[in-house]
């Protein structure tokens, strides 16, 4: 399929795995990611796909100076994989990406994670976070764990990046109320609920235009432009005013907005 859409010549083929790998399971991209993080089993993966590429060069009189491959070349260890690959297979490596689960996205996902916790994060996992606006204007919020106590979650600064209706940022109730989740901050919406949804599953949805207003800063907004509390700040796909499936504009938007809200919630 990949090579169907380059727009220059290219070459397909199979690369084997030995026997002995093969036989274990069904593999999907990260069970190969870790398997040839593992120095034994990789020499013999790489011993095999030189002989294969070896005889593509041979049989088809081809250089073979640049090989994609699908995205498996480690996780954790992804470089030492990859330059090890290049220098077993004598060409220029590039990943093509596959479905999920995403390798690429695996390893960007635990850099974004390591990073967030060497400069200071806390990351906790599976418990849920109920908040309100108290008194003075001020978002506060208390941390629900998953053994049923709760807990202060102290903070000078809130940023809600919860997600949109999929993820549970955003939730619709029966008689048509659209809110955010933590907060309860109410949806501005202006849509009848017989118009959320389009006649196609993969079509437009004016559903999806449904979220939170920011202002410049990244504040949010109620539904008279005020903002609702000054140290509550949002982005990504709770935000108002885009489809982003039908757009194609999901990752520019949360990236665009995440940093506006860093930008404006960190002092100086």
């Amino acid at each position: 399929m990949a090579q169907a859409h380059l727009p220059v010549p290219s070459h397909a083929f199979f690369l084997q795995l030995p026997a002995e790998i093969r036989r274990r399971r069904d593999l999907y991209p990260t069970d190969l990611a870790h398997i040839l993080e593992n120095s034994h089993l990789r020499e013999q993966i790489l011993r095999q796909w030189e002989r294969d590429v070896q005889n593509e060069r041979e049989q088809h009189g081809l250089e073979l100076g640049r090989i994609g491959l699908p995205a498996i070349l480690g996780l954790d260890q992804h470089g030492a994989v990859f330059h090890a690959v290049e220098d077993a297979l004598h060409a220029h490596i590039f990943e093509i990406p596959t479905l999920p689960p995403s390798v690429p996205g695996l390893r960007l996902y635990q850099l974004l994670k390591n990073s967030f916790q060497r400069n200071g994060g806390q990351y906790i996992l599976g418990s849920k976070v109920v908040g309100q606006i108290g008194r003075h204007g001020l978002a506060i919020a208390e941390l629900w764990l998953n053994n049923g106590r709760k807990q202060p979650l102290p903070a000078n600064a809130f940023l809600l990046a919860s997600g949109g209706f999929a993820h549970g940022g955003l939730v619709a109730e029966q008689d048509g109320t659209l809110r955010e989740s933590v907060f309860n901050v109410p949806l501005a919406v202006g849509i009848a609920q017989s118009e959320w949804a389009g006649e196609r599953y993969l079509g437009a949805h004016r559903y999806a235009q449904a979220g939170l207003q920011i202002n410049a800063d990244g504040r949010v907004l109620d539904a008279y432009g005020g903002v609702v509390a000054s140290n509550l700040w949002a982005c990504g796909s709770i935000l108002a005013g885009a489809d982003r499936m039908g757009e194609g504009s999901r990752e520019g938007i949360s990236l665009w907005s995440a940093y506006a809200a860093v930008e404006g919630l960190t002092p100086g």
